[in-house]
């Protein structure tokens, strides 16, 4: 007798090999998540060594700058209050530093950039005018004001005429120095020495002064100018030798 072969459904088939299909989907799919998970750096890690970024070469800007201060004024005729241009401006620091000169522009005004800090004597000088001196601090990252007023010099200077020949001497006699300073001669406008006279006690002096026999024809100044600084001039019109004359 025979047994009768039991037949499984159509559909229990089929679903059975979709259950193993999708088994076996399931096992790849994580078995890629894994080795993806090996190999793949985690956000914010790199798989070669980090690196750090090379120094940039544009170095720092200096701060000397920042250590410095400024001066600045103005200067005007006493007489008047008008600007008074041309006037040398000497800044002398107290203590061993650095010396700096500038000349008052058209409106009186100077600048002087950029002094180290500390204590400064500042000079005025102009020809014919009082010389005039003024103590100051200069400060980091600020600007001192010093402003001034200079007095006509009482100086006088009298020569004993108006034109001389190259060669010859002049007579000129001065008043309203500093009693027995030293007073230097010269002739502008290309400065030349014509030597050095000394004041009497009263600030007067008295002297004969040599044109050198090599100056341009034209006109030319005699300048005193006194170590207190102050000074006196005069124009005179220099001509020229007459030519020697051969003698046989």
């Amino acid at each position: 007798m025979t047994t009768p072969v039991r037949r499984t459904p159509l559909r229990s088939r089929f679903t059975a090999l979709i259950a193993a299909l999708v088994t076996a989907a399931f096992a790849a799919l994580i078995g890629t998540s894994v080795a993806s998970a090996e190999t793949v750096p985690s956000p914010g890690s790199s798989s070669s060594p980090a690196t750090t970024p090379a120094p940039s070469a544009t170095s720092a800007p200096s701060d000397e700058n920042l250590q410095t201060g400024d001066v600045r004024g103005s200067v005007v005729i006493a007489a008047s209050g008008a600007a008074l241009p041309g006037v040398a401006v000497v800044a002398e620091p107290t203590q061993p530093g650095v010396r700096q000169e500038t000349v008052t522009q058209a409106n009186g005004a100077f600048h002087l950039r950029e002094l180290a800090p500390g204590q400064y004597t500042f000079t005025f000088s102009l020809a014919g005018f009082e010389t005039v001196t003024r103590t100051a601090q200069v400060r980091i990252g600020l600007t001192t004001t010093v402003d001034v007023e200079m007095s006509l010099s009482n100086v006088s200077l009298r020569l004993d005429r108006q034109t001389v020949t190259a060669g010859e001497s002049l007579q000129l006699d001065a008043e309203g120095f500093r009693g027995n300073e030293q007073v230097e001669v010269e002739l502008h406008s290309t400065p030349g020495s014509l030597g050095t006279l000394a004041a009497d006690e009263a600030g007067a002096l008295s002297g004969t002064i040599a044109v050198p026999s090599d100056t341009t024809p034209g006109s030319h100044d005699v300048v005193l100018i006194g170590e207190s600084g102050r000074t006196a001039s005069v124009t005179v019109t220099v001509v020229a030798a007459p030519p020697l004359i051969a003698t046989g």
